[in-house]
């Protein structure tokens, strides 16, 4: 083999050539920094993710103790209304 090419299936290269692959091609390295990166980026995603679910998660059970509370009113009043029936049709003298 000459001093300063490499033999690549049989075809010669030069240091330019193997420059130029070098820089077409990604390394390991390359390839693990562009890993982490992803791993960060997917982990900032899924923190967001998260924050928003949670929000949404809030303003449902806040929909839903307003909607209790209306519930509950509404009972409570069905509740008056009923007896104040029942003691207007006792005092009047209407059986059901």
């Amino acid at each position: 083999m000459v001093e300063g090419f490499f033999c690549y299936d049989g075809d010669m290269l030069t240091k330019t050539d193997k420059s130029w692959i070098d820089n077409k091609f990604a390394t390991k390295e390359d390839l693990s920094v562009a890993r982490i990166d992803l791993k960060t980026e997917m982990s900032k995603m899924e923190q967001r993710i998260e924050e928003k679910a949670q929000a949404r998660h809030d303003e449902i059970l806040d929909l839903f103790d307003g909607l209790a509370g209306e519930v509950k009113n509404n009972e409570e009043f069905r509740l008056l209304t009923n007896h104040r029936l029942d003691r207007l049709e006792n005092t009047v003298g209407v059986t059901g």
